[in-house]
């Protein structure tokens, strides 16, 4: 959205009072153009509907919502782009579009959906051409009129269309307005001729032919005063056309409306508080009915004055006149504004690209100091012209005779009689020091002594006017030395002249000639203020504008007590000029914008372009108040303003959810209601986006908005000027989203709220925590099991232990006990201690072999082959028999429970020492291969064998396939005569 701002003061001319007024431009909203604007309408809601050629927008001073026939919003589609009028009746919840060619477009308000579209044909002649572009509410219908003649009438209620008559008339002239007046219709056709028909349309009441001779007579647009009279705007001035009455008979009349003395092409004409507001090709106009008239024209040069020409449709709203022409809406106040900025002169040639300093020579003439030369400006005529050349020039003020003077870079002038520029010294020869020096700011005493600031830091150049004589205070005059020569300001207060330089504060005592210097230091910092730039006081109490600080308040002893800075309001801390207006308030300028502060509430309040100012940037010393008005000026001329009609805007902006976007994978969702109360979230969102309206036309770009969701937080975030809310991550629940909005006077609107109600995600569901539970159940119960496996493993391993140790070890101790009774007896002594000797051999390695068993480091095959080699090579051996023990790589790695080691070892022993004991071998091999996540051992000799069948129950046969059955593996045994013993372990 493009909005620029012109300006507004009144000024006699010829009995017309003209208005230089503020203008608020919209050329585009977003992307789109607003070009052509045919019709303005206002709803309930507060919302703006502007139609043009291009299209429909419903406009809340932020964005907009398209209507058009190719929008990629479905519910946003009317039946074509060309809008040529729109009603919305407060008597239902709808806007009436009337589309040119084609028909009736139903827009419900509260959801902004097109919700129904009515074709116009000519009793079903579709292929019949007519132009449709009028259109008017009488009861609960709508009267339609075709420039071809042709009439409808369209029922709201029930949606049926009727063409009530094609008007016939002898010129075959088009239908340029249709006119109601109570329960009358008034059509009016080019060339100057109206008809007067009752509701029926069935035969003419009256006829009138106001100009049949011109067939460049048009009406353009027409406004009903509440007389019984019509007000015509056509190419040749006003028209009033009267019903007259007698009976059964009617008569229309025609006069000239006596308000209105202008006799060319008015475009449009409207009707409000006993004013005729009027626009012709080059601006509008305003006719009081008691008299007055006022011309609206900008001040910022004929470029923006067509912004006020050839109005088509006038809106109004409050003290605001929404206007629409072919460049789009302009937008002006019916009431003088605060704020008079000046730019381009009449003379479209001359601009005030920046102002350095501004003069008042008197009320309607002012003198301006520009980068680009020295400027007169009348005010009245809309003037701007340059005197003398184009040099840089910096200050103006009056001289010893009221003399304007001013200050440019080849040196200080006065004008002469003639308003020519003579350097100073040609009137005052004592001023010659001053002749070429550059003057920035000045103060007068009591017509006395002018005091004038050097630019070349020459310090401080008095002069006495009564004894023309000129002094000079500088940072080497002492006693009354100065601690800078760098100065930005001087302000007289009383008899004190107050010395504002850049790192200090310097006070002059006039009568007493004596200077006081001030270091004054923030308290927060510790270090001196920098770079101060002008001065005021309120009361007795000092005040400071600091650039980069903010505003000071000092007490009377010159220490700071508060400071105004961002947190306070402030946009820009690069402050430049400050004044006090009736101790209510400071007004400071910046950089960028005009800020006020309340010395009543300390709230603070910013001012841009948009509000009517030249632009946003001032320059450092121009500024000055005359005759309680303020006259800054700055980049693209200066704007007076008038601090009495500065307002407190104290009712709140109207506050909806707009649109609510709901992002999800491969979709998103816009839902719009005015009137939503709460919405449901999908599990499967990704975001969501409320977006907000606030309809605050007077001041939309101050708008402030803030929001809190209740659950999660009571206090307020401020939103700023971002009219929109994400919401992320919100987990599944309920929650009451509110939100409010702040007027430019920092006036709140009520809570609104809206419930949102997230869906649980599928894993948040409670049959997906139910699930998620009895896996957890079931997984903490497995594992029970399991543990509960794992200690009757654990205690039947020490069972098998404490039994082998038992019978085992316990016999083996047992013989040991007998043969040691024997031998202390000397029975068999020395049998008896060889035998004691193998007994504790024996024990020895069986306890060895149970210590191997439950070490947890040797549970893999590698170990067991280990095992195996330190038990059964060393007894082959001492039997000349040799052993050869090994196991596949694949296999070496593999882990053995101790059940499963324990038996294996045992099974494997025992076919050893078989083979040792029995089969006569030379060679015993242990050869232990993968059997899919098991193993395979097999022990083999080669022995004399013997009959498997016979000897089944032998060589502990049956001890091997219990302990082999333990942990679910087999033995096979496999072996005849001269062919060895080949013992098979493998899985059962």
């Amino acid at each position: 959205m493009t909005r620029l701002i012109l300006a507004m003061v009144p000024v006699v001319s010829f009995g017309q009072k003209i208005m230089n007024t503020p203008v608020t431009k919209i050329a585009q909203i977003g992307n789109n153009s607003l070009a052509n604007v045919r019709a303005i309408a206002k709803d309930k809601y507060g919302f703006m509907w502007i139609g043009t050629q291009d299209g429909l927008f419903r406009y809340d001073g932020f964005t907009a919502s398209v209507y058009n026939r190719g929008t990629d919003y479905p519910p946003h589609r009317i039946l074509n782009n060309d809008v040529s009028a729109l009603v919305c009746s407060a008597a239902d919840n709808f806007l009436w579009v009337l589309n040119s060619f084609t028909g009736i477009s139903k827009v419900e308000l509260l959801t902004g959906i097109v919700k129904e579209k009515f074709q116009i044909s000519t009793q079903g002649r579709k292929n019949e051409n007519f132009t449709i572009t009028r259109m008017i509410e009488y009861h609960d219908n709508l009267y339609v009129s075709a420039e071809e003649g042709n009439i409808f009438k369209f029922n709201k209620s029930s949606g049926h269309l009727e063409m009530l008559k094609k008007i016939e008339n002898p010129f075959n002239r088009k239908i340029e307005q249709i006119c109601r007046v109570e329960d009358q219709f008034v059509v009016c056709f080019g060339g100057g001729m109206l008809m007067l028909f009752d509701s029926t349309f069935r035969t003419p009441l009256a006829q009138l032919n106001i100009n049949s001779t011109r067939q460049d007579f048009h009406f353009n647009k027409y406004c009903y005063n509440g007389s019984n009279e019509l007000v015509m705007a056509t190419t040749f001035g006003a028209k009033k056309i009267t019903i007259l009455q007698s009976g059964q008979q009617y008569k229309l009349a025609d006069n000239n409306v006596d308000e209105i003395n202008l006799a060319s092409d008015i475009q449009c004409i409207s009707f409000k508080d006993s004013s005729y507001w009027v626009s012709d090709n080059s601006t509008i106009y305003r006719f009081s009915v008691n008299g007055e008239k006022y011309k609206y024209k900008t001040s910022k040069g004929p470029d923006d004055q067509k912004w006020l020409s050839a109005v088509k449709v006038m809106f109004f709203s409050g003290n605001e006149v929404w206007n629409g022409n072919e460049y789009g809406v302009s937008i002006i106040k019916t009431s003088p504004p605060p704020f008079i900025p000046y730019y381009q002169g009449d003379n479209v040639i001359t601009k005030l690209n920046h102002c350095n300093s501004l003069l008042s020579a008197n009320d309607s003439i002012l003198y301006s100091c520009a980068t680009d030369g020295f400027y007169k400006i009348n005010t009245n005529s809309g003037t701007i012209t340059r005197i003398g050349d184009n040099t840089y020039s910096l200050s103006a003020f009056k001289g010893p005779a009221g003399e304007i003077i001013f200050s440019n870079d080849k040196g200080t002038y006065l004008l002469n009689k003639k308003s020519r520029p003579v350097l100073i010294s040609r009137k005052y020869k004592e001023l010659n020091k001053i002749d070429y020096d550059l003057i920035t700011v000045f103060a007068n005493y009591k017509d006395s002594l002018l005091f004038m600031a050097s630019q070349y830091e020459r310090g401080l150049h008095i002069y006495d006017m009564k004894h023309r004589k000129l002094f000079n205070i500088n940072t080497n005059t002492l006693p009354q030395a100065l601690k800078t020569n760098v100065i930005n300001s001087l302000y007289i207060r009383g008899n004190t002249l107050w010395i504002v330089c850049d790192n200090a504060l310097s006070s002059l005592d006039i009568p007493a000639n004596k200077v006081t210097n001030y270091v004054i230091y923030d308290p927060s910092t510790k270090l001196p203020l920098n770079i101060i730039m002008d001065i005021c006081f309120v009361k007795d109490q000092p005040w400071l504008a600091v650039y980069g600080v903010g505003l000071v308040e000092l007490n009377t002893e010159i220490q700071i007590t508060n400071i105004y800075a961002t947190p306070s309001g402030l946009q820009n801390l690069g402050l430049y000029k400050l004044y006090n207006v009736g101790d209510s308030m400071l007004l400071t300028t910046s950089n960028n914008g005009l800020y006020r502060l309340s010395l009543a509430t300390r709230k603070i309040k910013s001012f841009f372009e948009e509000d009517g100012l030249h632009s946003n940037a001032f320059e450092e010393s121009s500024g000055a108040m005359v005759n309680e008005k303020l006259i800054v000026g700055g980049v693209d001329g200066f704007t007076i303003i008038d601090p009495r009609k500065f307002s407190i805007n104290t009712i709140p902006p109207k506050i909806y959810f707009n649109k609510i976007s709901i992002e999800r994978p491969g979709k998103n969702t816009d839902t719009a209601n005015l009137g939503i109360e709460k919405i449901t979230i999908p599990n499967d969102v990704l975001q969501t986006v409320v977006q907000l309206s606030a309809i605050n036309f007077t001041s939309s770009h101050h708008v402030e908005f803030a929001w809190r969701i209740v659950e999660n937080n009571a206090e307020w975030t401020s939103n700023g000027s971002q009219n929109s809310i994400p919401l992320i991550g919100l987990p599944q629940g309920t929650y009451h989203l509110q939100v409010k909005a702040a007027n430019e006077d920092g006036i709140w609107s009520e809570p609104k709220e809206l419930v949102l109600e997230f869906l649980p995600k599928w894993y948040q569901t409670w049959w997906f925590k139910l699930l998620v539970l009895l896996t957890v159940a079931g997984v903490i119960y497995a594992f029970y099991r399991y543990r509960i496996a794992q200690i009757k493993k654990q205690h039947e391993i020490r069972k098998n232990i404490a039994t082998d140790l038992h019978d085992d070890l316990g016999s083996t101790l047992n013989s040991v006990k007998v043969f040691t009774n024997l031998a202390i007896s000397g029975v068999k002594q020395e049998e008896s201690l060889q035998q004691i000797k193998d007994n504790l051999n024996e024990a020895t390695l069986g306890l060895r072999d149970m210590i191997w068993v439950l070490d947890d480091s040797l549970d893999t095959v590698d170990e067991l082959v280990t095992r195996l080699k330190q038990y059964a090579l060393p007894v082959a051996s001492a039997s000349n028999i040799q052993a050869e023990i090994k196991a596949g790589s694949e296999v070496n790695s593999r882990q053995l429970s101790k059940e499963e080691k324990r038996n294996l070892f045992l099974v494997c022993k025992e076919a050893i020492n078989n083979s040792i004991k029995y089969s006569g071998a030379t060679q015993i091999n242990v050869d232990i291969k993968p059997s899919g996540k098991k193993i395979q051992i097999t022990v083999s000799d080669n022995g004399k064998g013997f009959n498997a069948d016979e000897v089944k129950k032998g060589y502990g046969l049956k001890n091997m396939q219990y302990r082999a059955g333990q942990v679910k593996y087999k033995v096979a045994l496999i072996s005849s005569p001269g062919n060895g013993t080949q013992v098979e372990i493998k899985p059962a």
